[in-house]
This record gives C-alpha cells, structure tokens and sequence, in this order.
C-alpha cells in the first residue's frame, strides 16, 4: 500500500537531507503505522502508513508525514485516526 509514494519520500529525504524523526513526543503516532487522514474539509482517506515526524512541527502545526501523493507535505497530528487491526478501511 502507497509502495510508491514510501520509496519516493525516502528518496526525497536522503536527496534533499531531509530531518525526519521516528517519533512525535506527546502523542501515540509512530512510524510505520496505519492511519487515515481527514483533510481540512471532512473528507477522510486512507489507510496510509506513517513515514516520520519532523523534528519541530511547523508553523500550522504539520509535522507528520505519512505515504501518499503529497509525501513531502506533512499534516498536523489531529488530521490522522490511527486504523485497528482487523479494521475494514475500503
């Protein structure tokens, strides 16, 4: 799932010496997992699977990166739902 979008941010960070952290003190989003996303108008996507967390969060708060089309855009940490396992996202 989202293979592509993965293999293209990790290009990304190596080529452009991205900071990327695995974790983001205070709240329960770690790299690698499941979530959904909701966007700033209610529409919900996903699952896609967390790729890291920048090390200060942006001036809006944006600090998770997570695979899909815009990798290199990072949202803010409430915007994701983490999936269950077992969970039926289609």
């Amino acid at each position: 799932m989202d293979t592509k979008h993965k293999q293209d941010f990790l290009a990304w960070v190596e080529r452009c010496n991205i900071c990327v952290v695995d974790t983001l003190p205070g709240s329960n989003l770690r790299k690698g997992m499941m979530v959904m996303f909701t966007n700033n108008y209610g529409h919900t996507f996903g699952p896609h699977e967390v790729l890291g967390f920048t090390p200060e969060p942006g001036k809006y708060h944006e600090c998770v990166y997570f695979a899909h089309d815009a990798y290199w855009k990072p949202c803010r940490p409430d915007q994701l739902t983490p999936v269950e396992k077992g969970a039926n996202n289609d």
